[in-house]
């Protein structure tokens, strides 16, 4: 049984579809779609007769279980503001706010929550089940991701180092939701400097393992996680919705020449959800109250990423 049975959206865009695409599959209730200009915003027609649209946040109605706030990026300080004392269970899209202060001075609020989807993926699942019995089994980790900075400085005008807070993020929480806050951090060369934006190369220094870190600008690879067991074990995620997990070796031919390979033990895909991969968890999460992380758990994942800057 669901505790959220009414739901408001604000915002018209991509991420605010795709979570009334979510939502609409889950409740019986129409959903509210909240937009600045009825007549002026041509997003509107996609949601159809399924929504009930209203024009400005002053005339939502009362009767609001829940809300979803998944507006343009640069007004979530300001909406920060507006929803500060609301009671009702609220879902922000990522980032919440490029300051620290903004998102200080609500984090003791347990009804606000951020939209980090990348944790409720079924690879994320299975790994974070994995790792939270054996964690003292990893030897090493490493997270290579690549960032186009040009294609981001061109998309959002905003200075090049703000990029990891909105690609990047879900990555690098992803280090913090898996194995916690690093106790050290090692900066081996930062990413933004005078002279160029390359590569940039961290290390997380872990009790019994170290998080291996590189960023790299317009590389021709997908983002790739590699986790490695006591075991023989080797977890690794490339693309994230795909995760494949070796144990031992064994011989096979190559011509005329005998080689060893890796032996494929589990194969999880998330490729096969009609939504886009991670939102209807977190969606079915954020009704019965189960949503992950709050404010105060989106502030160690928001001062991690800091530490790239």
């Amino acid at each position: 049984m669901y505790k959220i049975k009414k739901i408001c959206i604000i915002g018209t865009g991509y991420a605010a579809f795709n979570h009334f695409r979510c939502f609409n599959k889950l409740l019986k209730q129409k959903i509210i779609i909240v937009t600045r200009s009825i007549k002026k915003n041509k997003n509107l027609q996609k949601f159809g007769k399924k929504a009930l649209i209203v024009q400005g946040i002053k005339n939502i109605s009362k009767k609001i279980d829940g809300f979803v706030i998944a507006v343009p990026w640069h007004q979530n300080d300001n909406y920060l503001k507006i929803f500060r004392n609301n009671k009702k269970p609220i879902l922000f899209e990522k980032p919440l706010s490029l300051a620290r202060q903004n998102i200080l001075s609500i984090s003791y609020k347990k009804n606000k929550f951020v939209a980090l989807n990348r944790r409720y993926y079924k690879t994320i699942k299975y790994i974070k089940k994995k790792v939270s019995k054996n964690k003292k089994e990893i030897i090493d980790v490493e997270l290579n991701l690549s960032e186009n900075f040009n294609l981001f400085k061109k998309r959002f005008k905003k200075p090049q180092k703000f990029l990891i807070f909105f690609s990047s993020i879900h990555y690098l929480d992803l280090i913090i939701f898996l194995f916690g806050n690093p106790y050290n951090f090692k900066v081996l060369k930062r990413l933004f400097n005078k002279n160029e934006v390359s590569s940039g190369h961290y290390i997380c220094n872990y009790k019994n393992f170290n998080c291996r870190i590189n960023i790299f600008n317009n590389s021709s690879e997908n983002n790739k996680l590699i986790i490695r067991f006591k075991n023989g074990e080797v977890f690794i995620l490339n693309p994230i919705e795909k995760l494949k997990v070796y144990k031992s070796m064994k011989k096979e031919n190559l011509g005329n020449n005998k080689y060893y390979i890796p032996i494929l033990k589990k194969e999880i895909v998330d490729l096969k959800s009609h939504f886009k991969y991670g939102f209807f968890s977190q969606a079915n999460a954020f009704l019965k109250n189960k949503m992950k992380p709050n404010i105060k758990e989106y502030l160690t994942t928001h001062n991690f990423i800091e530490k790239f800057i």
